[in-house]
Order: C-alpha cells, then structure tokens, then sequence
C-alpha cells in the first residue's frame, strides 16, 4: 500500500471520537478551545460539548491584527507566531480533557481570518486567507489537523461563508417550526434553520462586536477594547445623524449569499469615515450607544428584509437563539429583544452550550465530517454550486 492510500485510510478512520476545535474571529479577542466528543447512530451524528477555554490576545497582537493591511512579511511572520500560539492553546485543551479520561483525536483549526474575498457581482476576484500554521500545531500535539474550512467552498462558487450552519442544523432543527440562530460576533451571522436541510438560509448580516469595540477605542482613546456589560452604551444617547450614516452601508442592500468583514466594517473604512462624515465630536458614552443600537438595527433590519422573507411568512422563527460575545452585552441583547418584540429571543446559553464555546465547538464538528469524507458546506447559505468536502488535513 503506498504512503498517500494510508494517509486517507487513516484520515478517514472511524476511530475519530474526540475532536478539539480552535476559533479565532473577527474581534480578535483571542483563541476559542472546544473539546466535542462525536457518536453516530443509524446514521445520526451527534456531538456534545465536553469542555471549552478562551485564551486571549496580548493588546499588542490583538492591534496588529486589526491593523487592516499588512506586508507580506508581516502576514508570514503572524502566521507562523499565530501557530505557536494555537499549539499552546491545543496542548492545555487536550492536558484537560486528558484529566477527565478524554483522549482528543484530531483537531479542526479555523485559524484567524486576515482576508476574505467573496466573489460578487461587482468584481470576480475572490481568495481568503486564514492564518495560524496548522504544522506547529499538529508537531505540538502529534494530532492531525484539519484546517482551511474555507476555501474548498469558494472553488465551487461559494462564498466560503458562512460555514457554521451545518452545526446550527445538527443542534437546532426542529421538526415543526424554524428558529433563528443568531451568531453576534466581530460580525454577526445569522442561520435560519428549518427541518429540511436544504432550506437551511444562512448569511452575514454586518457589523455587531467590531463596531462597538472601534467606538469604545475611539471614544476611551484605546484605554477600553470593549464595552464590558454594555454600560457605556446604557449611559449614552443615540445621534440620530451617525446612525443613519452607519446603517446605510452598501453591503446591507446586496442580497444573498453574501459574507463580510474586516474588508468592509473595518474601523479605517467603516466608523471613522463615518465620523469624519458626521462632523460633529461625541460624548463616548454617545458615541458607543449609537454604535451598538447600529448593531442592533443592523441585524434587526437585515434579518427581517432577508432571513425572515427567503424563509416565508409561514416559516418566521419561533424563536432567536444568540450567541457570541454579543450574548453578553445586556443593552445590545434588550435592543433586539425591543425591536424583534413577540419573538422571543434567547441565548445559546439557554440550550445548555457556552456561548463563547459555539463556533469553537462547530469548527470540531466540520473537522470530524472532513476525516469521515462527507460534505459539510450548505450551498443554500454559501451560493457553493455543490456540496463538497471542506478543509485541508496536516499529519502530525
């Protein structure tokens, strides 16, 4: 047998039970952990959340990554040290669940996404870039690792994004009614899950946790990242003139399929030019109020104009299930919960996952797919022509 028919022998081995799934997003607050063991039943995946960790960024990393446009040193040199750091993260996940008599078999690393290109009707040029070397973890943990999630789905026309409904479907469809899972993170998401999986709707929506931690750096002059229980925003007033200006973004008109960040709600190119726009300096604690009701009239606005209509007046959710850092801003979550009114909106939490584990936690549960060679992309949320199988697999 040649060594390339017992590398796929062994990466499609049913021995993978236990699967370790690493998330770096948007906001660049850090590394997500999650350890998800796998069983299947007549042909039934299920999974469940063994235990999960976050391990932040150094406020000098977290800058450079949010830097916005860097040189082709620079992006080698993240690469490689974004590895070493996801290595580490790896190796205490996996002492964890070692001490709890679990044994991790594989790994699924989304990585940190530098760049995201879709294809739109506006240019054919497309590419995405996740960076943090799948080699220095797989030499860290001598586990193989999946990662690369994104491109596999562009090559078939997708938008590479977002790829999370595929768990949303396996956790939350139900079979007589649609729920809304609802991801508030740098960017937020939403996946409207209905019983059938190929009526499964999922897109971005725009900008939620990206905004309001450029508005509270602006607004603190970098003192403050984040806008810790939403206190500034419930202190603040809401300027009607930059509100109008932050919800009148071009990629909020464009249908979907469609998939965003950093290239468009970067704070270069998205609140400071709105600020310039406005003319007018505001209180911080205006500043981040108007900023986070953005958000909020940003998912409530999109949601309703896209994921509400494509689904069907029958099919309006039952209910929003949130998660994502935006699921621990109180005045955030009172804003949708005003604005969606009798539809009662949750959080993830509820459900009995840790918010800040779900992504994490999806990512292992893409992996295990791609080491069992099934497709794991939802070409009605992406606009991929097919389904296919995602990722790219380093041996140890």
């Amino acid at each position: 047998m040649s060594k390339t028919s017992k590398a796929t022998k062994r990466a499609t081995s049913p021995r993978f039970g236990c699967g370790l799934g690493l998330m770096s997003g948007t906001s660049c607050d850090g590394v997500e952990a999650a350890v998800v063991r796998f069983e299947e039943s007549k042909g039934r995946l299920s999974a469940r959340l063994h235990s999960h960790a976050t391990a932040p960024y150094s406020s000098k990393k977290r800058e450079i990554l949010l830097k916005g446009m860097w040189t082709a040193q620079q992006v080698c040199v993240l690469n490689w040290e974004l590895g070493l750091v996801f290595a580490e993260v790896a190796r205490q996940a996996i002492a964890v669940a070692a001490r709890h008599g679990i044994h991790v078999d594989f790994i699924a690393s989304h990585g940190h996404t530098l760049v995201h290109l879709p294809r739109t009707e506006r240019t054919s040029c497309s590419g995405t870039l996740q960076i943090g070397e799948p080699a220095c973890i797989a030499e860290a943990t001598q586990l193989p690792v999946v990662s690369d999630f994104r491109k596999r789905d562009m090559t078939v026309g997708g938008q590479g994004a977002p790829l999370v409904p595929y768990a949303d479907w396996l956790f939350f469809a139900r079979p007589d009614r649609r729920v809304w899972r609802l991801n508030i993170g740098g960017i937020a998401n939403v996946t409207s899950v209905s019983r059938r999986f190929d009526d499964v709707i999922a897109f971005d929506l725009g900008p939620a946790n990206m905004l309001i931690d450029a508005a509270v750096r602006i607004a603190t002059k970098s003192e403050m990242n984040m806008d810790t229980n939403g206190a500034m925003a419930a202190q603040g007033r809401i300027d009607a003139k930059l509100l109008d200006i932050l919800t009148n973004h071009p990629y909020l008109d464009r249908e979907p399929p469609k998939s965003t960040g950093i290239e468009d709600f970067g704070a270069g190119v998205y609140l400071e030019p709105a600020l310039k726009k406005r003319k007018q300096t505001l209180a911080p604690e205006d500043l981040v109020a108007t900023a986070t009701e953005a958000a909020a009239r940003i998912i409530h606005t999109s949601g309703m104009r896209y994921a509400w209509d494509l689904g069907g007046p029958a099919d309006a959710p039952a209910e929003i299930i949130v998660s994502g850092g935006g699921a621990r801003n109180p005045t955030l979550m009172g804003r949708l919960r005003a604005l969606f009114g009798d539809t009662p909106v949750t959080t993830i939490d509820d459900h009995g996952i840790p918010s800040e584990a779900w992504e994490a936690a999806a990512f292992a549960i893409l992996g295990y797919e791609t080491l069992k060679g099934r497709p794991s992309n939802v070409p009605s949320a992406t606009g991929a022509s097919r389904a296919v199988i995602l990722g790219n697999l380093t041996f140890p």
